[in-house]
């Protein structure tokens, strides 16, 4: 008796998770939306920026542009890599490489998706005296993709990382943002 209450009622949370069916009468492209739906690869471009929060560093912000892969679902969970250069900050100029990996939980808004994300995050760098660092840590965010016009995607979401580096923890909030090129019809 109980799962004949429990399946009606998940089928109509799901039929409101998911919105409004598209028809091409609105000038939605069907392709666009089945491949969405099954998910796939998406490669793009994309830049991070985040506060460094120790005060005895003598550089404020880390971050820089990257290349970026990623698994996106329609809904449920994916997987995103960026990975980076770290430009010059501070007196010292310290430069090197970024990268962040993470899985992500998507849920659809209508064409968009609304995403929250968790994995590691680090860098490794050098500065103009000489000195070398690595730092690595958690790092767990959201954010949203945005779907203006077919297969172009742009995603645009903030984080907090936390970097260990030396035996000292720093928490590191940022932002992140993208440009995507989206699965498209198979």
């Amino acid at each position: 008796m109980r799962f004949a209450v429990w399946i009606p009622g998940a089928a109509v949370v799901a039929a409101l998770l998911a919105g409004p069916a598209p028809s091409t009468a609105q000038g939605t492209d069907p392709a666009t939306v089945d491949a969405t739906s099954r998910g796939g690869w998406a490669f793009g471009a994309s830049g991070m920026v985040a506060r460094w929060q120790d005060e005895e560093d003598p550089f404020e912000w880390i971050g820089g542009p990257a290349l970026e892969a990623a698994w996106v679902p329609r809904a449920g969970l994916g997987f995103d890599a960026r990975a980076g250069y770290l430009v010059r900050t501070g007196s010292y100029g310290m430069t090197g490489v970024w990268a962040h990996a993470t899985a992500t939980y998507s849920v659809p808004a209508g064409r968009h998706l609304m995403q929250l994300e968790g994995g590691a995050s680090g860098f490794l760098a050098g500065d103009s005296d000489g000195t070398h660092g690595i730092a690595g840590g958690p790092l767990v965010g959201a954010g949203v993709l945005l779907r203006p016009r077919g297969r172009l995607g742009l995603r645009l979401g903030g984080f907090m990382q936390v970097l260990v580096a030396s035996g000292e923890w720093t928490a590191a909030p940022g932002l992140t943002t993208a440009i995507l090129l989206l699965p498209g019809a198979r």
